[in-house]
């Protein structure tokens, strides 16, 4: 059970614990990367690009608003102890020999080739 939320630090490239003039600065540098008048070869026109700037900028707005940070790295931290739990709780789980299922057929003519097999020791 995984559950999705945006990791507005890594789309900023700064810390959890970034003060909020890395992370204006971080939102600098990411939008100057994607400008159109920094890039060598085609503007920001494709959908991907213009998506990247989306995240880039709804990053920026949840990180430096003082009360959605705290709210988003709350959540943040319920989400990692729930997916931790789930994946420590798979882990402990004992471990049981697998079933193998096989079609009739097949299973007919797996006993006789351990048939033959036996017989033309």
């Amino acid at each position: 059970m995984w559950t999705s939320i945006p990791m507005y630090y890594d789309e900023l490239g700064v810390k959890s614990d970034a003060s909020l003039e890395e992370i204006h600065k971080a939102y600098r540098r990411s939008l100057g990367e994607l400008h159109p008048n920094m890039q060598a070869q085609n503007p920001a026109d494709s959908f991907e690009e213009n998506e990247r700037i989306r995240r880039i900028i709804e990053a920026y707005q949840v990180l430096s608003d003082p009360v959605d940070r705290p709210r988003y790295d709350n959540e943040l931290a319920q989400i990692s102890n729930r997916n931790s739990l789930a994946f420590e709780t798979e882990l402990n789980k004992p471990r049981t020999a697998t079933k193998i299922c096989l079609p009739l057929w097949q299973r007919a003519s797996l006993f006789m080739g351990i048939l033959w097999l036996g017989a033309n020791r």
